[in-house]
């Protein structure tokens, strides 16, 4: 029984003693995986430390190679810059060297030019003056001879300047100065168009085509300066002086002496009527006008009334230049008035419609015709400068 209870202490022991041999192996066993687990942490925190310590290595370095790599570029750039702007300096001195050269050689030619120019224009001067004086002489000399001519009464339209040697002077008194008359026939009339006798009376009109030759005598004369124009009243005449005058700043001066012959019954009748219906007056109108007689009066006879009367009342107008529109009849008597021919040369001038008729009065009142019925400008595109 003691022995058995031996035995059993004795297993006890050893079981406990085993227990606690494994137990303490247990805990050293623990203890060794503890250490090994924070040898390890140890490890990997230094493992980590050092990765992380290596990038920043890495990081730095390529954020160095990109300094690098920028300055290295900012040179390069400037470097280029700076060999542009020295090709370009080098450009813009080769250009400016090159204009310089040429400003200098164009100012050598100016200044040849200016040379050259002075001396044409020296001897110009020298030519000009020596031909002022040769003028003054012969200046001297003609004013002389013009004197001489005053003096001995000569004319320069073939009579005198005197009164008692002259040819004909309408004025029979002095002129304020020379004077020019230009005389103009109205255009184309209504009963011109159909044949009829027209007379002083206002109902023949102008036609258009007699609007269209008052406006080329307008072009004509639209070079030509004028102080006044006189006209007929009566309506065809009136119409083409007022188209002849536009734009000119004068009024226009209707005169009574530039009205046509007064020719009574026969006005308003064609020709032909007239001649059949009035055959001793028509004929004697055609074919002896000064003689021809109707109501008791001589219309041709005092045609030439009213022709002098129309001069002086023109040619005592101040102003030199003067336009006169008007009619066939009574042109015909200014214009034999004026060279002193009588009622019986009637026919012997003609005017036609837009005829222009110019006429040169000295300062005694002396007429020199100068142009008569003109009508180049009725055909072309003409224009008279004198």
């Amino acid at each position: 029984m003691i022995s058995t209870n031996t035995e059993k202490r004795a297993k006890l022991r050893t079981s406990t003693m085993s227990a606690a041999k494994a137990s303490v192996k247990r805990v050293s066993e623990s203890e060794n995986v503890k250490s090994n687990q924070r040898r390890r942490t140890v490890v990997d925190d230094d493992f980590d430390a050092a990765i992380s310590n290596d990038i920043k290595g890495i990081m730095s370095a390529l954020q160095q190679i990109k300094e690098k790599a920028q300055m290295d570029g900012q040179k390069k750039n400037e470097e280029t810059i700076s060999s542009v702007a020295s090709e370009m300096k080098a450009r813009l001195d080769e250009l400016k060297s090159k204009l310089e050269k040429e400003r200098q050689s164009f100012a050598k030619g100016l200044l040849k030019s200016s040379k050259e120019c002075e001396n044409l224009l020296k001897n110009e001067t020298a030519k000009f003056q020596e031909l002022f004086e040769r003028f003054s002489k012969e200046k001297s000399t003609h004013l002389q001879a013009l004197k001489d001519v005053s003096e001995n009464n000569a004319s320069l339209t073939g009579g005198a300047y005197g009164f008692e040697k002259a040819t004909i002077s309408l004025s029979q008194k002095l002129l304020s100065s020379p004077k020019k008359v230009t005389l103009l026939r109205h255009g184309l009339s209504s009963w011109n168009k159909e044949g009829r006798v027209q007379g002083s009376s206002d109902l023949s009109v102008l036609t258009e085509a007699g609007v269209a030759q008052a406006e080329r005598c307008r072009t004509a004369l639209s070079d030509m300066h004028f102080d006044q124009c006189f006209s007929s009243p009566i309506s065809r005449a009136k119409s083409t002086a007022e188209i002849l005058w536009q734009g000119r700043e004068q009024p226009l001066v209707y005169l009574d002496s530039l009205k046509e012959a007064h020719l009574y019954f026969l006005e308003g009748l064609r020709n032909v009527d007239a001649k059949k219906k009035y055959p001793k007056e028509f004929v004697q109108w055609r074919e002896d006008p000064s003689n021809f007689c109707i109501n008791g009066v001589y219309p041709t006879r005092k045609l030439w009334e009213t022709a002098r009367e129309a001069w002086l009342e023109i040619l005592f107008t101040p102003g030199e230049n003067f336009l006169v529109v008007t009619h066939k009849s009574i042109l015909r008597a200014l214009i034999c008035t004026a060279h002193g021919l009588p009622p019986e040369r009637f026919r012997a001038i003609d005017v036609n419609n837009g005829g222009l008729s110019v006429f040169g009065f000295n300062k005694q009142g002396e007429a020199m015709l100068r142009s008569l019925n003109m009508t180049a400008h009725m055909y072309t595109d003409h224009v008279y400068h004198y």
